[in-house]
């Protein structure tokens, strides 16, 4: 071999030595390291550790030296000024930051070949400069998003224009497409306008929240009575009243059983036992000693019921402290006309449950009210009316219930009562409508989604179409899709009307199983790429749980109006339901200022369901319609009543 030729040799090898220094980093293996875990904290690709660590390949062993490359030798790309750094967050994923600097994920893994195996929040990522704002102004500052958020949400928190959210994450969004975990721009609008609605992130407080919006605790918990007890990560809470509301100056409230925990007033003749209260609390809240508080409610001696209404005044609204409770008689009957034996058995199974509803109001009145004497008579078909005669000065009060209970989907049938009023002289007859009928709760479920300002999409049957013209007139931009004879539709018809700008509401209007499962199937698929919120416009026609998993409803968030608060008596029939909380409800009118609380628009609450009524030729009809949502927590998730 020629001297050139070894000396050429030597010095080719003593370069590959020189740039093997330059272009590797040492590591020092410690305790529970594999190669794996290192090449993702040096974000370089197995294979490289083992071209320059081939014994790698069968073990690695504690306080051994590993060779690192300094830049991944399988990215054929260059660093230069046209590429910057970003750090990964929890819960991006590679779809979301593809989308967020306008490359393909291939583009992206090639960029960055360590995360082909799987994406961790701390990567350093190397991404197109021109996707990514470096630099954040003072005046502005950063937001992650929270499950359950969108753009629209993110931009009234921060009291800024949705453009100008858009504008500042110009690079980031694919059109109102963000996902939780990532990280935007927001400017800091302080002395703008407060949010109508704020969605609670770990680490508020109610304390830190009423700072921050300018209210109380007390007017918090007043706009958002879910929260009196707990104030959860995710819940959607009311900033400000409502226009409806605050227009309405005749009207006043009797908050029967939602009230701040700390403030109740000397004339508030009803309560509703909040769980864990104590004799002690609830008199300390009254400001009345606990012998007054049980003078007014005998039971309360022998125990305390969550859930229990009961007295903190006299029935003249003076304190307690110094008059003693007025003893009037007031009576109350009952007639219940016993249904026909030719009814099917599950007739006459809802009527009984109905009944025993009735039954455990009227023992629930007697307790909480000394002086009431409620009575139920039972009656044939055929049988009359009357009403004996009364000379004495006592109140006199007759209540007829009339349940359809071939009520369909139309639950409102089970709430007429015929009410009549008698003294010694005259009678006076209403009717009164407990409960707000189908057509009043689509109507507000409509108007709710119209004021959202969404994209509307309904699908419907043809048992359901004789409200779709209606439907049309209110919100004349929806789109709707008609289902064929057998539920089926085009796939293409619905993801071609989804809209990723704005958020998506998809009602379906059908009872069918099958319906609901094509229908949300389709839905969770597109859910990565759009907002949407599933709508029906009739809680009944939502199908068991047996029948369709709820966690595709609370994943969809579907949203539903409903005339009661399903939160109470769980385990009970609907019959029942209705028997006992309408019964209730107006034998506590009654008690407080007779037929007179369906005339004069005050409202009512028991058991969580307002009742609301508006008055007109002797018939009272409840307006009241509260509307509910599936969350992760609660398939029955109260976000107002209208």
């Amino acid at each position: 071999m020629s001297t050139f030729f070894k000396i050429a040799l030597v010095l080719f090898f003593s370069g590959l030595y020189t740039y093997g220094q330059n272009n590797t980093i040492e590591h020092l293996i410690k305790k529970g390291e594999n190669v794996y875990r290192i090449s993702l904290k040096y974000n370089v690709t197995i294979d490289a550790i083992y071209q320059l660590n081939p014994e790698s390949k069968e073990v690695i062993r504690t306080g051994e030296i590993l060779l690192i490359p300094k830049f991944s030798n399988s990215s054929s790309l260059d660093i230069s000024d046209e590429y910057s750094n970003y750090i990964v967050s929890k819960g991006e994923t590679k779809y979301g930051i593809s989308k967020s600097f306008g490359i393909s994920i291939t583009a992206l893994e090639e960029l960055n070949p360590f995360i082909r195996n799987g994406l961790q929040a701390g990567h350093n990522l190397r991404v197109p400069s021109n996707g990514i704002t470096n630099t954040i102004s003072e005046t502005n500052g950063t937001h992650v998003v929270a499950k359950g958020e969108t753009l629209w949400r993110i931009s009234q928190n921060y009291n800024m224009p949705i453009e100008e959210l858009r504008q500042l994450n110009k690079g980031r969004l694919n059109g109102n497409l963000i996902e939780i975990g990532q990280i935007l721009i927001v400017s800091d609008n302080k002395n703008t306008i407060t949010p109508k609605t704020y969605l609670v992130k770990k680490g508020d407080t109610k304390f830190k929240l009423s700072k921050q919006f300018d209210l109380s605790i007390t007017e918090l918990e007043t706009l958002n009575p879910q929260i009196k007890d707990v104030l959860r990560t995710g819940t959607l809470i009311t900033l400000k009243k409502s226009e409806e509301n605050t227009n309405k100056n005749n009207d006043t409230t009797i908050t029967i059983s939602e009230k701040p925990p700390n403030t109740i007033t000397e004339s508030e003749e009803l309560y509703v036992i909040k769980p864990k209260e104590t004799l002690y609390s609830i008199a300390k809240k009254a400001g009345i000693t606990t012998a007054q508080l049980i003078a007014l409610n005998p039971k309360l001696e022998t125990s305390v019921m969550a859930g229990d209404t009961i007295r903190l005044s006299s029935t003249s609204g003076q304190n307690i402290t110094n008059k003693t409770v007025k003893t009037t008689p007031f009576k109350t009957d009952i007639f219940w006309i016993e249904h026909s034996t030719e009814n099917t058995t599950d007739i006459t199974n809802k009527a009984d449950d109905y009944l025993k509803g009735i039954n455990d109001a009227i023992a629930s009145a007697k307790t909480n009210h000394p002086n009431m004497i409620p009575n139920l008579i039972r009656l044939k078909q055929a049988d009359s009316l009357q009403f004996e005669e009364t000379n004495d000065n006592s109140i006199r009060y007759k209540i007829k219930p009339i349940p359809n209970f071939n009520y369909n989907n139309d639950i409102s049938k089970l709430g007429t009562f015929i009410i009549t009023k008698v003294d010694s002289n005259t009678s006076k007859t209403i009717i009164v409508k407990t409960l707000p009928t189908y057509e009043e709760m689509q109507e507000k479920m409509i108007n709710y989604l119209k004021n959202e300002n969404g994209k509307v999409i309904c699908l419907y049957d043809r048992n359901h179409s004789v409200n779709i013209k209606s439907f049309k007139e209110q919100i004349s931009e929806v789109e709707l899709i008609k289902l064929s004879r057998n539920g089926s539709f085009k796939t293409k018809d619905l993801k071609e009307n989804l809209d990723s700008t704005q958020k998506n509401y998809v009602i379906i209007e059908s009872s069918r199983v099958g319906v609901f499962l094509s229908v949300t199937s389709l839905l969770l698929k597109e859910s990565s790429k759009y907002d949407i919120q599933l709508v029906v416009l009739n809680a009944q026609n939502i199908p068991d749980n047996t029948k369709v998993s709820y966690n595709r409803f609370k994943i969809l968030n579907l949203m539903y109006p409903k005339p009661y608060n399903p939160n109470y008596l769980k385990e009970t029939s609907e019959s029942y339901k209705m028997g006992y909380l309408l019964s209730s409800d107006i034998l506590n009118r009654l008690k407080l200022d007779g037929v007179n609380t369906f005339k004069n628009k005050k409202s009512t609450s028991f058991l969580g369901t307002i009742f609301s009524y508006k008055f007109n030729n002797d018939m009272a009809q409840n307006k009241a319609v509260s509307i509910y949502m599936f969350n992760d927590n609660s398939d029955a998730y109260l976000i107002g009543t209208y």
